[in-house]
């Protein structure tokens, strides 16, 4: 009687600890503490927790105890079928092996209490009841032989199992649920960078950390498909003929610092099979790959096991007499090398790369198509500026120079001066330092609509020819108007109709005063005049630039805005630009201490 009510608080006692371990939603904790009640249970050494995957048939050590175990085998896989694994889920029953023989342990079996040999195995199947397959199985390390001969400790041990069976399985379930909506806010993270960041370098690394980290590997890379001749042929160029050649682009790791700047054939490798074939491919032992191209490996000391491989696959927009057909081609491809803990890439896996290689494509493409933008757009802006100085040769070159000062005014003012709108992160924005570069250099187009008499006069001008010159501020304006870009251009416009109105209204078109004139009308009135000033006129001589500078002081406050005016002051003292040179923000030319404001001359009203 005294023995049975022993084993009934026996059973009472362990249900308690179950049902606290099955409060763990952690799936290691959880393991893991099931696994030391099992070894106090049966007096076991050790254990071993092997999960079961379906999808490939496969038994993972998933945790691992006792005296001498080595973690670095959590994670390590073999076929279900090896081992006493298949035994064991065929009974459905716990399998005692007594005198255990080498050809019934697994590697991790034998490894796993290197502190002692294993002698006795029992094996506990993990059953699913409410499911086809099993969860997996438990091994436990030399079990006294007692202990197996003891009902009520056999009984105990298969209940501890069977309890904790469901919890296992959602926990898992938690697992792969938090991990998959882990990637999905990584995509829509990735997604948002694509559309609030136009440095497409820095988006790109950030996607191949985002691959690294959601496909848990030890390196990701992109490549892209180049011309021979676009790119330096470097030692990894053996195939000279070879009429493309990929180079690596971006990479992530510990090695990337050691393979920046490579070059393959586009013919070799695995990344060269996938880009040919335009097909994924996962190998988990790249060396049973015929295809594999270990060069890279070699000069760059990173060992590659296992690789995954996906195309790049672009849109290729046609213009002209087919514009808006899409073409979609392959201009690269993307890798995913190493799983970790020598696990294998999955069929999801593929999916997640292959959504970030598309990603990556879109950020390529929309990288290509605003270089391209751009490109287009300031040689429109150079072919007209230049257009406009041509037609006054005492003007030549006066709209890059003018451009030029306005932007070493606007960041040498203080962030005091300008508006918040106009800043970002505690200085001024890109966005408008951008709208000032645009606008100063544009600021003389209305000069187009002034007649070469008129510019090219080589006296003053009279009264109606002078009126007709101070009309170009809204010829200027007009133009971009019946062009359809005063709305692209809108923050630049101020520059091209304000560039001549000053403080006290005495400018033109308008008479605009004060607080009427924009920051950006204010900094490239001040950035013209001291140009003008600084150049040879047909009616006097170029002023020097410190004669130019006192004389802009003397008015400031009347006619110039006195901040730009010492920004101006400031960026000529550090040499950041030079009215008698080609090349600014170089320090060609020392300038002399700037003279104090005297009795200053009116300013000369530059057209």
């Amino acid at each position: 009687m005294l023995q049975q009510s022993t084993s009934i608080q026996q059973y009472f006692d362990l249900i308690q600890r179950t049902n606290a371990i099955a409060r763990f939603t952690d799936l290691e904790p959880l393991l893991d503490h099931m696994l030391d009640i099992l070894c106090e249970i049966t007096h076991a050494q050790g254990g071993i927790v092997y999960l079961y995957y379906a999808t490939r048939h496969e038994m993972i050590c998933t945790a691992i105890t006792g005296r001498g175990s080595d973690q670095a085998l959590v994670g390590q896989r073999w076929p279900a079928e090896q081992g006493n694994f298949a035994h064991a889920l065929e009974l459905q029953q716990p399998l005692w092996q007594h005198h255990t023989t080498s050809d019934q342990l697994l590697p991790t079996d034998a490894e796993s209490l290197n502190a002692s040999p294993i002698d006795t195995l029992y094996t506990i199947p993990l059953l699913q009841h409410q499911q086809s397959y099993p969860e997996g199985i438990v091994q436990l390390f030399n079990v006294p032989s007692d202990v197996i001969d003891n009902p009520t400790l056999r009984d105990m041990a298969w209940f501890v199992c069977e309890r904790l069976v469901p919890d296992i399985y959602k926990s898992r379930l938690l697992y792969d649920a938090h991990r998959q909506q882990e990637r999905q806010q990584k995509l829509i993270d990735i997604a948002s960078q694509i559309t609030n960041n136009l440095n497409h370098d820095q988006v790109l690394d950030r996607i191949m950390d985002y691959a690294s980290d959601l496909l848990d590997v030890e390196a990701a890379s992109i490549w892209l498909l180049k011309e021979a001749s676009d790119q330096a042929r470097s030692s990894y160029c053996l195939n000279r003929a070879a009429h493309k050649h990929l180079v690596l682009y971006v990479a992530t790791g510990e090695r990337k610092d050691y393979i920046r700047e490579i070059s393959i054939p586009s013919d070799q490798g695995i990344i060269g099979h996938v880009i040919t074939t335009g097909e994924a491919v996962v190998e988990n032992d790249v060396r049973a790959n015929s295809h594999f191209y270990d060069r890279i490996d070699r000069e760059s000391g990173f060992e590659t096991r296992s690789i995954l491989c996906v195309p790049l696959k672009a849109s290729n927009i046609q213009l002209g007499g087919r514009r808006g057909e899409i073409e979609e081609m392959i201009i690269g491809g993307v890798q995913a090398l190493n799983k970790r803990n020598g696990r294998p890439f999955s069929q999801d896996d593929v999916r997640h790369l292959e959504t970030l290689a598309n990603q990556a494509a879109t950020v390529l493409q929309l990288a290509r198509l605003y270089d391209e933008t751009d490109t287009l757009f300031w040689g429109f802006i150079d072919a007209i500026t230049s257009a406009i100085d041509l037609k006054d040769p005492w003007m030549s070159d006066h709209s890059r120079r003018v451009s030029e000062f306005s932007m070493a005014i606007a960041e040498e003012l203080p962030l005091s001066w300008w508006p918040q709108t106009c800043l970002y992160k505690g200085k001024l924005s890109s966005e408008m330092l951008y709208h000032i570069r645009v606008g100063s250099q544009l600021h003389d187009i209305g000069k187009l609509r002034i007649s070469d008499r008129i510019l090219n006069k080589p006296a003053h001008l009279d009264e109606d020819e002078m009126s007709e010159m101070k009309r170009h501020a809204e010829y200027g304006v007009d133009m971009l108007k019946t062009a359809g870009l005063a709305r692209l251009l809108d923050q630049e416009l101020p520059a091209l109709h304000q560039h001549h109105e000053r403080l006290d209204g005495s400018g033109y078109p308008k008479g605009l005063i004060a607080e009427e004139i924009s920051h950006i009308g204010r900094i490239v009135a001040v950035a013209d005049m001291f140009d003008a000033m600084t150049s040879d006129r047909p009616y006097r001589k170029a002023r020097t630039a410190e004669e130019t500078i006192t004389i802009l002081r003397g008015s400031a406050g009347r006619e110039c805005d006195p901040e730009c005016v010492e920004a101006l002051a400031r960026a000529y003292h550090k040499g950041l630009i030079c009215p008698y040179c080609d090349l600014v923000q170089q320090k060609l030319v020392q300038p002399q201490q700037v003279l104090a404001p005297t009795d200053s001359p009116p300013i000369t009203s530059s057209v």
